[in-house]
């Protein structure tokens, strides 16, 4: 099967990212074609991992709107049907399936705050996040606050 797997990054950094390695690696075991959709790359990791990396290239901009130039362009050009499957592992509501660790006003309501620019961010990620929920056929959730 030709597989896409979405993800902010390709670099060994956090749990979502180990869970991205351990997909990749999963679906290569099997004789997949793997193919990881990103805009942030780890040349090392990239190379050490069985998989082809389409990067995004988003320009000069901040790094703190790369990331919602990247879902944004996700979701506009993104072509599941170039595939047999679709994972998302970032807020994009372009896949089949988006996984999903938990929800962004959960983490607002215990961080709390006040600042500015993190409600801006706020906003923009659950935003993201909403669009994902209602556009993406199938979501899987690793936590039950995901549910409420």
């Amino acid at each position: 099967m030709k597989i896409a797997l979405i993800h902010n990054q390709l670099s060994r950094s956090g749990g979502m990212e180990s869970y991205l390695f351990a997909l990749i690696n999963g679906f290569a075991a099997a004789g997949d074609e793997v193919h990881v959709h990103t805009y942030e790359v780890d040349r090392d990791t990239a190379r050490s991992l069985p998989c082809i990396v389409h990067r995004m290239r988003l320009g000069f901009l901040p790094r703190r709107l790369k990331k919602y130039a990247f879902l944004q362009r996700c979701n506009s050009r993104f072509d599941r049907t170039a595939y047999d499957l679709s994972l998302s592992l970032t807020r994009t509501a372009c896949p089949d399936i988006a996984v999903i660790g938990g929800v962004h006003p959960s983490s607002v309501v215990l961080r709390g705050g006040s600042n500015v620019y993190r409600r801006l961010n706020d906003r923009l990620e659950t935003a993201f996040e909403r669009k994902m929920l209602v556009e993406t056929p199938h979501v899987l959730a690793h936590s039950k606050a995901v549910a409420a």
